[in-house]
């Protein structure tokens, strides 16, 4: 063989390994948008915020809230007794506005829809070929698919809502027909390596990701319950709500 035709033989080959990944990349693309939504972590905070809540969570919380703003009033120097007893009738609203900056860092250090979607793309890559993906592919865009998806999904919230305080009045209905077709495919080779990726894999992936998410919140919690930090808030509530 000449070199020119060594030449043409690698060239062909890098290209139809270019060709092959870019299938493959296209069809994990495909894969993840059928199947990320419902995956039970999904859109977890948002689900949770239908169910009621619980009484007794929030009253610890508004507590706690209440012990925090009364130690940072003590220490206020700038503000009047008149403002103080003033900031302590209206001690829920400036709660409030912890719980805005504690929301505004919880929305800040978590996405677990993103790493959802990072965890499924990287282990669709890594553990399913081209041929299985096309497979997989297949079956989430037809009927019994689209009704096993429906099914985990549905599944979710229906423990969700058991958990909450008023269990048993709230009801979720999947058919038969889902619950038919999950069964069916969770007994099949492919069911049993789907459900390992998307649960277990993609599971332990958030949770990692979550840890290092909980870590770094601990700094930025600190900062927002700091008491110079909390006699800012008080002083704004004070410059914008009081009147002589």
């Amino acid at each position: 063989m000449t070199k020119r035709a060594i030449l043409i033989v690698f060239a062909n080959t890098a290209l139809a390994a270019a060709s092959h990944a870019q299938a493959k990349a296209e069809l994990v693309r495909q894969l993840v948008q059928l199947t990320y939504k419902s995956h039970p972590t999904i859109s977890t905070e948002e689900r949770s915020a239908t169910l009621p809540k619980d009484p007794q969570t929030t009253s610890i919380t508004k507590e706690s809230n209440a012990g925090i703003i009364t130690t940072a009033l003590e220490s206020n120097k700038g503000l009047t007794p008149d403002q103080k007893t003033f900031v302590t009738a209206h001690i829920d609203d400036i709660s409030k506005m912890i719980d805005e900056k504690m929301a505004a860092i919880r929305d800040k250090r978590y996405d677990f829809d993103g790493w959802i979607k990072e965890g499924l793309k990287a282990s669709y890559t890594a553990k399913y070929t081209t041929v299985e993906l096309k497979t997989a592919v297949a079956y989430f865009n037809g009927q019994d698919g689209k009704q096993t998806l429906n099914f985990l999904r549905l599944e979710v919230i229906e423990r969700l809502m058991a958990a909450g305080p008023k269990a048993g009045e709230y009801k979720v209905e999947y058919t038969p027909q889902d619950r038919a077709s999950y069964q069916n495919y969770k007994t099949t080779a492919a069911g049993k390596k789907f459900l390992k990726i998307f649960l277990d894999d993609t599971e332990a992936y958030v949770n990692e990701r979550s840890k290092k998410a909980f870590e770094a919140m601990w700094a930025d919690t600190f900062a927002v319950l700091d008491e110079a930090e909390i006699n800012k808030m008080i002083d704004k509530f004070v410059a914008e709500r009081y009147k002589k």
